[in-house]
């Protein structure tokens, strides 16, 4: 509760006060004059709700600690109290914004009306004050997340870099007056909670307990879609209070659901009032309102992402077109495709292996790292690790950790002087005829690879397919005209000899006659 402040140089009326107001349950602070009132008010600022204050004493009298006292908090309630009955001073003191007037001697009923009138009122525009604050800190949130959220988003980045994410937490602490702030986004084939990003929180993310949909308050929302308010855990029969309850200061906390796309993605929990109250149900509709923008924010950038998905795909497939038109050497047409294929993907290395025609193995034809040009000498078995397995099958595989993958052979799905840690490897066919294998690996920015990416390494291969089996063609083509070209040459030469042979016998002939 707050407390009120009484300046009175008599003691008489300071202890009279104190005491009426305690027996009423109002906590108070006592001043002998101005000067040590207001450096009370300076030093509790913010925990004083209104101030009895009488007007004539000495050193300072109360129309100037009024004057203080509205530069100090314009909104504090100030009572004036006097023994000398001045209508002049008493219409001054009002004019210069003094809540209420009493009259010494005081009567215990009408100071206490007078302080409760004061106290509700100061409250209430406290109150109103907070929300119009939380209003705004919200819109400015709002925009400030639509500006992240503008263009280029995608989902999976947004879950990668973290930024919108801790933004958004960043203003709901900001907004909600809060000292602890946490968004877990749900792993949707384990059914799990894991913290994603946090703000208060003196523990890495990465040691935060993982919660099972459905456990504990924040499984309970992430389940059934329902918001949360607990006023005090003690009294809140239907929820038990968990065993990191220790690291909260209070026992009041908020949570809500993140739903996006008609799908519940997350949960939003706040816990720990800066001021040490309970969160109100004025708390848990500005956070729920914060929320729907949240979603709202996260559908725009996944439409955006689907679109620049979308736009990626049709350019990516333009430039490998291109190179199939304007390359004719075959060696180029894959050196091309691969650079291509590195930088679109963003991956640590691209590299490209083509089927041997008679044994069918698979020998290292180029590849590309961020260093530049691979050089290997390899030659691989159908079957033999995951590389080969994939010509095997004709499926593509999806490798996160090659750690954990006992395919993995690292002389064979490895590269030199690269240490790998995750393997997308796409066979190259057509008709079901198998032609080689394009693989690659690591991303830079350390994540694992997406469903973005698997469904642009598809096109990518199936595009290169086309490519494999034109270069075939056009060796084959140069192959055969080469092939004709000698053939006319030995037929030239065969023409002439037996040209020369003809007039050879022409000219025995005419001998013999």
């Amino acid at each position: 509760m707050q407390n009120i402040l009484i300046i009175d140089d008599e003691l008489f009326f300071r202890e009279f006060i104190s005491d009426n107001l305690k027996k009423a349950g109002y906590p108070s602070i006592t001043a002998s004059g101005g000067v040590e009132g207001l450096g009370i008010l300076e030093r509790e600022k913010g925990k004083v709700s209104v101030v009895l204050l009488d007007i004539v004493m000495p050193e300072m009298d109360g129309l100037a600690v009024l004057e203080k006292i509205r530069e100090i908090d314009p909104n504090l309630p100030v009572i004036m109290m006097t023994a000398h009955i001045d209508q002049d001073l008493v219409l001054r003191a009002l004019r210069n914004g003094a809540f209420d007037y009493l009259a010494k001697p005081l009567y215990t009923e009408e100071l206490l009306i007078s302080t409760k009138r004061a106290y509700d009122h100061y409250a209430l525009v406290v109150q109103n004050e907070n929300k119009l604050k939380q209003i705004k800190n919200l819109e400015i949130g709002a925009q400030r997340l639509v500006e992240l959220a503008k263009g280029s988003i995608r989902m999976e980045v947004v879950v990668e870099n973290n930024k919108l994410l801790q933004a958004t937490i960043d203003l709901i602490a900001s907004v909600l007056e809060a000292e602890k702030v946490s968004m877990m986004l749900v792993d949707e084939e384990k059914k799990e909670l894991r913290v994603a990003v946090a703000n208060g929180l003196n523990r890495d993310i990465s040691t935060l307990p993982v919660r099972k949909v459905g456990e504990g308050i924040a499984g309970t929302v992430a389940e059934r879609g329902e918001a949360i308010l607990v006023q005090d855990i003690r009294d809140a029969k239907e929820h038990k209070e968990s065993e990191f309850a220790g690291q909260y200061k209070t026992g009041s906390f908020l949570c809500v659901p993140i739903k996006v796309l008609g799908k519940i993605i997350g949960v939003v929990s706040v816990n720990d009032k800066l001021t040490g109250e309970s969160f109100s149900e004025s708390d848990l509709t500005v956070l729920t309102t914060f929320s729907h923008q949240i979603a709202l924010t996260l559908e725009n950038a996944m439409v955006n992402a689907d679109m620049e998905k979308y736009i990626e795909k049709l350019t990516l497939l333009n430039e490998i077109s291109k190179t199939l038109i304007s390359i004719v050497d075959p060696k180029e047409i894959f050196k091309d495709i691969a650079k291509k294929t590195r930088d679109v993907l963003e991956v640590e290395a691209c590299v490209l292996l083509l089927s041997e025609e008679k044994s069918g193995d698979l020998r290292f034809e180029t590849g590309f790292s961020e260093k530049g040009e691979i050089i290997q000498q390899l030659s691989i078995r159908s079957g033999e690790g995951i590389t080969g397995r994939v010509l095997e099958s004709g499926n593509m595989a999806v490798v996160v950790n090659v750690k954990d993958e006992k395919g993995y052979v690292p002389e064979i799905d490895g590269i030199p002087e690269l240490e790998v840690r995750d393997l997308l490897c796409a066979p190259l066919k057509i008709k079901g005829t198998p032609l080689g294998v394009m693989k690659v690996i690591n991303k830079k920015n350390g994540q694992p690879f997406t469903s973005r990416d698997i469904e642009i390494m598809e096109s990518i291969t199936s595009q290169s397919s086309i490519a494999l089996k034109n270069a075939w063609l056009y060796e084959n083509l140069v192959s055969s005209v080469d092939e004709v070209a000698a053939t006319n040459k030995e037929l030239e030469r065969v023409n002439t000899e037996l040209k020369l042979k003809v007039k050879e016998l022409e000219l025995l002939k005419k001998g013999k006659g």
